[in-house]
């Protein structure tokens, strides 16, 4: 992980990052996740920058059963070929976000 530096100015946003996607639980209960969840939190920090007024939407609805679902999305992936992880993972983050925000708007038609 520290490959992806964490910048103290941004240390008070990637806490509240951290607390929303219960870090404390996969702390616990699945620590060897914890360098992948780190760089989903830098992501996740990253793409509020980046990312438009509705992505940045869906960005707050994210907390441990979103991260949940995501390392269930991308589990088996073969990340071998991938140059710049961290765009990766925000692009396929973006990508479930949206998967999701789409279901559960076409589930009640």
């Amino acid at each position: 992980f520290s490959r992806y530096p964490i910048y103290p100015e941004d240390r008070g946003r990637i806490d509240e990052i951290k607390e929303r996607v219960d870090y404390d639980y996969f702390e616990e209960f699945f620590p060897v996740r914890l360098p992948f969840l780190d760089i989903l939190c830098v992501c996740i920090l990253e793409l509020y920058d980046e990312t438009f007024a509705g992505d940045r939407k869906l960005l707050n609805g994210i907390n441990g059963s979103t991260v949940f679902g995501f390392l269930e999305h991308i589990k088996g992936e073969n990340y071998s070929n991938v140059q710049n992880i961290r765009g990766y993972f925000k692009k396929m983050l973006l990508e479930y976000l949206r998967a999701e925000e789409l279901l559960v708007a076409t589930a009640g038609v």
